[in-house]
């Protein structure tokens, strides 16, 4: 019976204190603090996200801006011309001219560079359309010709039923025209190769 009892009295006396202690101003000030840190932390954070960055507003350069595009004039555009003949001096103009012509090295490097310059066009121009063009003509006669193998009998039934007998002078007259167009797909790449390696032998000869 002791025993009972006690184990009534701890059952009636057991929601009592869990009741004083979660109602006790201790724990209650504990979650109250720590209720409003969590929100000042919150309210920190969003206020910061959202501050306004302040700018500084710079002058304005004055520039003065011309009312129309104004193209180069014709006197500043490169010239072509040697640069020696830029002096004026026919002097020096002769000495240049007698050292082109006299000196081999550079008249090799000149038929190199026109010889890759041929073989560039050439190469190039497979890329194009091919337009071939063929006409001829002749004429032929030929004199006192007679039917072969064929007697007067045959020549007369042959006329009297309408069938031309040759007989005489004949003139033949050909004349031919002919063309055509051809285009080679490069699918390939054979005659873009030939041309990429045309224009690097070209580059090179510079």
């Amino acid at each position: 019976m002791t025993i009972c009892e006690d184990s009534n009295a701890f059952s009636q006396q057991l929601p009592v204190a869990l009741s004083n202690t979660v109602s006790s101003p201790t724990l209650l000030d504990w979650t109250s603090t720590i209720r409003k840190l969590a929100v000042a932390t919150l309210l920190s954070t969003i206020c910061l996200g959202c501050r306004v960055h302040r700018t500084e507003k710079f002058p304005t350069p004055n520039v003065t801006l011309p009312e129309a595009f104004q193209s180069p004039s014709s006197s500043d555009a490169r010239n072509n011309e040697p640069w020696w003949k830029t002096f004026d001096s026919p002097e020096l103009n002769d000495l240049m001219g007698v050292a082109l012509e006299k000196n081999l090295d550079v008249k090799q490097s000149w038929n190199r560079l026109a010889q890759a310059s041929a073989v560039y066009v050439i190469n190039r121009a497979g890329q194009l359309p091919a337009l071939r063009i063929n006409s001829g003509a002749s004429i032929t006669q030929t004199t006192d010709r007679k039917p072969l193998s064929a007697s007067q009998q045959f020549i007369d039934i042959a006329e009297s039923l309408g069938v031309p007998v040759i007989d005489g002078d004949l003139t033949t007259e050909n004349i031919i025209v002919g063309g055509g167009l051809s285009y080679e797909l490069d699918i390939w790449r054979r005659v873009n190769s030939l041309k990429a390696s045309a224009r690097s032998n070209l580059s090179a000869t510079f």
